[in-house]
């Protein structure tokens, strides 16, 4: 029964935005890939929208909106998710703001910048049927959902759909760094253009890409790129005066993301020069088949990097650690007592391993 409100939802959802974005034709910049979507997100919506061109004229999906209904909801620029019960409600305003929309009694933005999640095989297509980019981007590629796409290459197949939809006078942003994302310009007819992935705050490349092709000019771009803040529980740094330092990626995790995270704290270490180097890390979830190699991979190149290594849950069970702790709650008593005071501590793990509380728990103490 739930499944079936939740079909009759998506398809009345997707009629009005399909409707919508027909009769207004708004720039979408969609952006995919399993790594860096959002604060790439961010890092083009700060750069656009802080820009007195398209103060007020750009919009973008909040939080968890990226999916088959998230992604009709930004459109009419919702920001919340939605409860079941609350969905007769939603409908109606969603029908006014339509309405209001359609006829321009209100203004709608000229751009809209939209996350596009895939977590199984036709969850780009069901979105691009609707949701045409002008300009569309891919972060970087690896197997985070695998569990339910089954292979590497369904992913691969499944985030090159977005170029697909593109025509001559779009542009595609692709990581030429990641070289199954470099070879999706073959799937593509619109002009493209590379940006480097293995850089430090690698999500501010394509926001200077696009700053570029609706014409502001490089200093502009700087200048709002300064005011970029990322989201909460994505690689922020977190200095805590007179202790150790943070570096929260608590929001999830897959082997891509890992490697990224472990970047981070090389770089930040780099510039606290002879700092302890500690790695929390919590399982990496909905790996299917591939979790064990992929635990043993990530607890490898963590070593390499940590000078304590610590892990969290029943798959960094069966790797190599300095301290293993069943749940984020013990790992956070132990590092409670046990870290030093200029130590550089990164916590990361997916969102059901609860590694946020690690975090909070630091701060607080």
């Amino acid at each position: 029964m739930k499944n079936n409100l939740r079909k009759t939802i998506e398809k009345i959802l997707k009629f009005f935005a399909q409707k919508l974005l027909n009769k207004l034709k708004p720039d979408i910049i969609g952006i995919t890939g399993s790594v860096g979507k959002s604060s790439t997100k961010e890092a083009i919506y700060t750069v656009l929208s802080k820009s007195k061109r398209f103060e007020g004229r750009v919009s973008k999906n909040y939080g968890n909106l990226n999916e088959e209904i998230g992604v009709p909801l930004s459109i009419f620029g919702f920001q919340n998710p939605v409860r079941w019960f609350m969905w007769p409600f939603i409908l109606i305003i969603l029908f006014f703001k339509f309405f209001a929309y359609y006829f321009r009694i209100i203004k709608y933005p000229k751009i809209l910048i939209l996350e596009l999640s895939a977590n199984k095989v036709g969850d780009i297509s069901y979105l691009t049927s609707f949701v045409k980019p002008h300009i569309a981007i891919v972060t970087a590629i690896g197997p985070a959902h695998i569990k339910y796409f089954g292979s590497l290459d369904s992913i691969i197949k499944e985030k090159g759909r977005l170029l697909e939809v593109l025509t001559r006078n779009d542009y595609a942003i692709l990581n030429k760094d990641d070289l199954e994302v470099r070879n999706m310009n073959k799937r593509t007819v619109a002009k493209v253009i590379y940006f480097s992935g293995e850089k430090d705050e690698s999500e501010k490349e394509p926001a200077k890409i696009i700053g570029k092709i609706y014409g502001l000019n490089k200093k502009e771009i700087e200048d709002n790129l300064k005011k970029f803040v990322n989201l909460p529980h994505r690689l922020n740094v977190i200095n805590l005066v007179d202790n150790f330092t943070i570096i929260d990626d608590t929001y999830n995790a897959n082997p891509l993301s890992m490697g990224r995270a472990l970047k981070k704290l090389s770089a930040v270490s780099r510039q606290l020069k002879g700092k302890r180097r500690v790695v929390v890390l919590g399982d990496m979830l909905e790996l299917g088949s591939y979790s064990e190699k992929a635990h043993q991979d990530v607890a490898q190149k963590a070593s390499s990097v940590a000078d304590l290594l610590i892990t969290v849950g029943p798959n960094f069970a069966k790797t190599k650690s300095d301290h293993h702790f069943n749940n984020s709650e013990k790992a956070a008593e132990f590092l409670l007592k046990e870290a030093h005071k200029e130590d550089i501590i990164l916590i990361k793990g997916s969102r059901g391993m609860k590694m946020e509380v690690i975090v909070q728990k630091l701060q607080n103490n």
